[in-house]
């Protein structure tokens, strides 16, 4: 005797009026068990893509028109003369040149600027002073 033929002689049995097919489609329904414990979810397993940022010509290198000088996120160093900004802060030599880092002690700002032989910066000793220098630098200027 086959499930089908035992739960519609029981249902008849009980109560005549009673709808087999519900029953039927209980004894009917798959289960299907899990294979593998759960282990959960893990939040680490997403890395984002190198954006190869930094200085990409040194200072005392020659570049020519349309060079990238520093690719930067925000404005570390800001553009002088002969260098242009663009939108996402990549400093570009707008001519050809000597690249030349330097420190403008007015603005307190480390500057990149192209030296192309016919006009140069007031350039420091030091390519970076520290803060204290910077002080004595500026109450130096302020004296004279």
């Amino acid at each position: 005797m086959n499930i089908h033929k035992f739960i519609t002689h029981q249902t008849n049995r009980i109560n005549s009026n009673f709808d087999f097919r519900f029953l039927g489609a209980v004894y009917y329904q798959q289960v299907r068990h899990a294979s593998k414990k759960t282990g959960g979810s893990t939040k680490n397993n997403r890395d984002s893509q190198p954006k190869y940022r930094g200085i990409k010509i040194q200072n005392g290198d020659i570049a020519n028109t349309g060079n990238v000088i520093v690719r930067q996120v925000g404005s570390n160093f800001h553009e002088s003369e002969g260098v242009l900004r663009c939108v996402d802060f990549t400093l570009i030599a707008n001519k050809c040149g000597r690249v030349r880092f330097w420190y403008d002690l007015e603005r307190q700002r480390r500057m990149v600027s192209i030296d192309d032989g016919t006009h140069t910066p007031q350039i420091v000793d030091k390519l970076w002073p520290t803060k204290t220098e910077v002080k004595k630098a500026i109450v130096e200027r302020i004296d004279q």
